[in-house]
């Protein structure tokens, strides 16, 4: 009897193991510093019912056949390396490849659960991994990895229209964008987007213009981040990109409420392990607006187009060819009709446009087992422009506010890395020729023609950067990295010399304490540098020393605590001793002042984070931070800057509801949501008689960002259903931005024709739906 039950539960198990959809996992084994694959590794799905396995070749690829679709858990194991375990969101609709890192076990804790090929970073400090899974799993990410990062500790979301962020209350534009290693221009669309002045930010903007459909696993640094990074002080984003599947072609189509997505991918030729992985995107964000969603009464559109080939060789390496392209615009157009007229800017055309573009080359070759070189160029340009026409009561025209920028990089990054024992080596240089012009003014709204605050120029200079970044590893416990950067740029003359170090102590299996240090700089903003007055500005630098401490245990649970302090000196502010002006605070595009590097700025703080990674279905993320943010200027006096919230508290969760099969097909459930809850920044008070005197908003210079905006809450949630059949996959989502409408100040200004003070307030409501084809 016990045999037949035993035949018959073996005969269940497998039919509906034939009808369960199945697809392939395959990948690469390497180490994580050199990128050296790793032949002969194990690579089995524990997950199971019948374990299935399989070794790498000498490349350190692996291949895993027919593995039913849903929720995996792979081991990997390699001697003299510490064990894997990685969890996958496996699809019917596209092979599941995986790049896989494993570090030494004399440098690693013990063996850790990895979600979707999110790593916990143990290795760096003031590291975090953010995957795309990861962006089309939380909750109201609009797949943009900006947003998501919202969700870490120490960053701050400055506004929801658009994803500038601000980390340990940093100004967004201390922050760093890079792809595929070289640093870029701003790759967003709506740079404007969220301002008050509705003019272009350096470094944020609506959305990001590389679509996630592209994106690999990325790299989100804070603090004291190592030598390889310069021209930062906040953050940095490194983007990469992942490759298309070289061995079938596969495709996604995506249609939401912002946009329209198509993608494809494959192999270039068969026989060849080249390959091509192309996306399209077209905003339909009107159809929001015709929703009744308030988006701030704008028509907004944008388009892009980004792409990434791989062109691997027998000998002389691997090449890839990358770019990226968007177009955007916001268009508002005044009422022909006078009594519509509340606000001032009711009676204003708007128009506003944002071009970017970024086309690269990567290579990479190993000329040895130790030793290996990659090197990349692109050339990435933006250009942004606005007009407000203010309109008199019979409807003519004046021209009041226009502001045109052009900035175009020439960029290149070439670094080796050679291992020797126990050290590691990476040796690198970046260089940036950077070209930026601007031609800016304003008119009063009369027939008088006066022009005010005119500004129009233009710099070029080499951004210089050579490097040196190694690792020693003293013992099994103590890992030591260090590094020396210098940045000269040669349009002023003006260098720096920074050194970097931080220690790692492993005390403990599952726990270790880190300390880093590192000097950083930051050219000023270059539409100051196109004032003959600023010409000689400085590096605006800071020393930022972080302590943390990592515990791990069970498999899937971390917990940090950081302690942070950056002192930042040589900062850009006013000479005139009566102003309160300062880089720290700058957010928008415009410096009409004569600036000297005379301000100190001062962040502290500490950050506490527990997360566990997704196991059964449920994962959490909680952080919470206490920090303050200071700047001073030539009076001496600290002041609040402008981002200091004082205090930040998230919780990003979620649940799947396991595989439910039917037939010959399998769905899954899910429920996300975040919750954001930030100290509210902060403003200056504004002077009403003298605004109504002037016409316009003057604030009191000194009570510079003494108020204190109200505390911002925020709860997204997501839910999302997922059906597998063979050879596609079906995901249908629906994001709300701002579930409960809270109400959350944007800033204050003083309307002129209200006469009175306007309080103007973040987005309401947002729905987001989405249907996603993979197949």
């Amino acid at each position: 009897m016990q045999k037949i039950l035993l035949i018959v539960t073996f005969l269940l198990v497998s039919l509906q193991l034939l009808a369960q959809p199945t697809q392939t996992i395959r990948g690469t084994v390497r180490e994580q510093l050199s990128a050296s694959p790793l032949p002969a590794a194990t690579v089995t799905v524990i997950s199971l019912p019948s374990p299935q396995g399989t070794t790498t070749n000498a490349a350190g690829q692996f291949l895993l056949p027919e593995v039913p679709v849903g929720r995996h858990t792979l081991q990997i194991s390699y001697l003299g390396y510490q064990n894997m375990t990685v969890q996958v969101l496996h699809i019917a609709g596209k092979e599941t490849v995986l790049d896989i890192r494993m570090e030494e076990t004399a440098r690693q804790l013990p063996e850790l659960t990895v979600s979707t090929g999110e790593q916990i970073e143990l290795q760096e400090i003031n590291s975090r991994t953010i995957t795309m899974e990861q962006t089309q799993r939380y909750a109201a990410t609009f797949y943009d990895p900006a947003r998501l990062a919202a969700s870490f500790p120490g960053v701050v979301t400055a506004n929801d229209q658009a994803n500038h962020i601000s980390v340990r209350g940093n100004s967004p534009n201390n922050l760093l964008w890079r792809l595929e290693g070289l640093d870029i221009v701003n790759p967003n669309h709506l740079t404007n987007a969220g301002t008050a002045s509705d003019r272009p930010t350096q470094n944020g903007g609506g959305v990001n213009i590389l679509s996630t459909q592209l994106l690999a696993n990325s790299r989100f640094l804070n603090g004291a981040f190592p030598a390889g990074y310069g021209n930062a002080l906040s953050g940095v984003f490194d983007m990469r990109l992942r490759k298309g599947n070289n061995q079938k072609r596969e495709h996604t189509f995506q249609l939401s409420l912002i946009g329209i997505d198509l993608a494809t991918e494959g192999p270039i030729a068969k026989g060849y392990e080249g390959s091509y992985l192309v996306n399209y995107r077209y905003s339909t964000i009107g159809l929001l607006g015709a929703m009744g969603v308030p988006l701030g009464d704008e028509e907004i559109n944008f388009q892009d187009l980004s792409f990434n080939v791989s062109l691997p060789t027998k000998r002389a390496g691997d090449f890839t060819i990358f770019g990226m392209g968007g177009k955007s615009i916001t268009r508002f157009e005044a009422q022909r009709d006078t009594t519509q007229w509340i606000y001032q800017k009711d009676r204003n055309d708007i128009d506003f446009y944002n071009d970017m573009g970024a086309l690269g080359i990567t290579h990479q070759i190993k000329l040895s087992p130790s030793f290996s070189i990659r090197s990349a160029y692109a050339l990435s340009g933006l250009t942004t422009g606005r007009t407000g026409e203010y309109l008199f009561s019979d409807f003519a025209k004046q021209e009041i506010e226009f502001d045109q920028i052009n900035t175009q990089r020439h960029s290149f990054h070439t670094y080796g890395s050679l291992r020797t024992g126990r050290h590691l080596f990476q040796p690198g240089i970046t260089a940036n020729h950077i070209y930026f012009s601007n031609r800016s003014y304003e008119r009063p709204a009369d027939i008088s023609g006066i022009i005010l605050n005119y500004n129009e120029g233009n710099i070029s200079g080499l951004l210089l950067q050579p490097y040196l970044n190694g690792f020693y590893f003293l013992s099994q416990a103590l890992t030591l990295n260090y590094g020396l950067h210098y940045s000269t740029f040669s349009f002023n003359n003006i260098s720096s010399l920074e050194p970097r170090a931080s220690l790692k102590w492993s005390y403990r299996q599952d726990q270790n304490i880190s300390f880093a240090y590192g000097r950083h700089s930051q050219l000023p903003s270059f539409q100051s540098l196109t004032l003959a007055s600023n010409r000689n500005l400085d590096f605006l630098k800071a020393d930022h020393y972080t302590l943390e401490q990592n515990t791990a245990f069970k498999d899937q649970y971390l917990f940090k605590t950081a302690l942070y302090w950056q002192e930042l000196y040589n900062v850009p502010i006013s000479s005139n001793s009566a102003s309160t002006y300062s880089s720290l605070n700058q957010l928008e595009f415009f410096v009409p002042d004569q600036l000297v590097n005379q301000g100190k700025g001062r962040n502290y703080g500490v950050e506490v984070s527990a997360e566990r990674l997704l196991e059964r279905g449920f994962y959490a993320l909680a952080t919470g931070s206490v920090y303050n943010s200071l700047y001073q200027n030539l009076d001496n006096t600290w002041r609040d800057t402008q981002f200091n919230g004082n205090y930040t508290f998230t919780l990003t969760t979620g649940k799947e509801f396991g595989q439910k099969q039917k037939r010959d097909a399998a769905r899954s459930f899910n429920i996300n949501a975040r919750v954001l809850w930030l100290g509210g920044l902060r403003q200056t008070p504004i002077d009403v008689a003298r605004s109504e005197a002037a016409g316009r908003t003057v604030y009191q210079e000194s009570l510079a960002f003494s108020e204190k905006m109200p505390d911002y809450f925020r709860l997204d949630t997501r839910i999302s259903f997922r059906k597998n059949k063979q050879g596609y996959t079906r995901t249908i989502s629906l994001d709300l931005q701002n579930t409960t409408n809270q109400k959350n100040l944007a800033y204050t200004y003083y309307d002129t024709n209200k006469k009175e003070l306007v309080k103007k307030y973040q987005l309401t409501l947002i729905p987001f739906a989405s249907y996603r084809l993979e197949f």
